[in-house]
């Protein structure tokens, strides 16, 4: 059986491919995804950025990469610290799911300034049944990526 921090490595570096095909060619096979994320997937990125707002839904994905997409290139996302699962206050399992952190560092160009950014980012993700329910990146600086896209 897959652990929780298990489903969201595996959903990282399968997201990773299909980022990196879109990113050259425009298209992306979002089905690769799709065995990784609930139905009711909630992705809340900062209300500040350009692409803030709260994406639901089984396209919610695609909606935050369509709108992050014209705004940076040359993206690298790498990971800093291993996923790891938050254990909660309490013996019995919360009805939401099961909580995994962690860190990356997030870098590329904004496409309207030409300017550089490298960002640490906490990724918190909750799963539920074998798929991730939400996503919720914690931004180091979400003014600077506001400024430069």
């Amino acid at each position: 059986m897959t652990t929780p921090v298990e489903l969201v490595v595996e959903y990282l570096e399968t997201f990773e491919k299909l980022k990196a095909g879109y990113l050259a060619t425009g298209v992306a096979d979002w089905s690769l995804v799709a065995p990784y994320l609930a139905d009711d997937l909630e992705i809340v990125e900062a209300d500040g950025l350009p692409y803030g707002g709260t994406y639901t839904g089984a396209g919610a994905l695609r909606a935050v990469t369509e709108a992050i997409a014209p705004l940076v290139a040359d993206t690298h996302v790498e990971v800093i610290t291993p996923m790891q699962e938050m254990v909660e206050d309490s013996a019995t399992p919360h009805p939401d799911g099961v909580l995994v952190l962690g860190l990356a560092r997030f870098a590329g160009t904004a496409v309207r300034t030409g300017e550089r950014f490298d960002l640490t980012v906490c990724d918190v993700y909750r799963v539920r049944d074998g798929r991730i329910t939400r996503m919720l990146p914690l931004y180091s600086d979400t003014k600077r990526i506001a400024d430069i896209t």
